[in-house]
């Protein structure tokens, strides 16, 4: 709609090839500055304490024996919740990744706000698992939280976090 500035940076060259691709899409009108895998994370202490097993794939935390133990973020408010939802739609199809978000919801205790919310809680103990981007379990982890995170088997979506100059 007009609203940024064309910008083609003398670093360009040293960016990774998806941020260059991205840039010279979009007429050099914004350019990726980081990539972020979504995932989750875990407590081990509270899985431990609950005699859960630790969950490998998306379609783990579906199962009943996590009920009350998942949280993720509200996809109205949360970037993080919204790319959760079109990676299932992406993986599985739009009418089996509704019929898998309806056996989720079955084991979510809370629906946050914030997308890194659901990790911060699992670090403190507060639930087992959090559906986030997996930098979010990293930061958590280097704060010094017990939190482990996982890659889901089946696959993953991700976000490009761009810049761009407001005209």
């Amino acid at each position: 709609e007009g609203l940024t500035l064309e910008y083609k940076s003398p670093m360009l060259d040293k960016l990774h090839p998806w941020a260059r691709q991205q840039a010279e899409q979009a007429g050099y009108k914004t350019v990726g500055v980081y990539m972020g895998a979504l995932g989750f994370g875990y407590h081990p202490e509270v899985l431990a304490k609950k005699n859960m097993p630790v969950p490998a794939c998306w379609a783990d935390l579906a199962k009943p024996e996590y009920k009350g133990e998942v949280q993720i973020a509200n996809p109205h408010s949360s970037g993080t919740s919204y790319t959760t939802l079109a990676t299932m739609v992406q993986l599985m199809g739009e009418d089996k990744a509704f019929d898998y978000l309806k056996a989720l919801h079955k084991n979510i205790n809370q629906y946050t706000k914030s997308g890194s919310a659901p990790i911060k809680a699992a670090a403190r103990g507060e639930t087992g698992i959090g559906i986030v981007f997996l930098h979010d379990v990293v930061t958590q982890i280097v704060e010094g939280f017990p939190v482990k995170a996982v890659a889901p088997c089946e696959g993953t979506g991700y976000e490009i976090g761009s810049m761009s100059i407001i005209k």
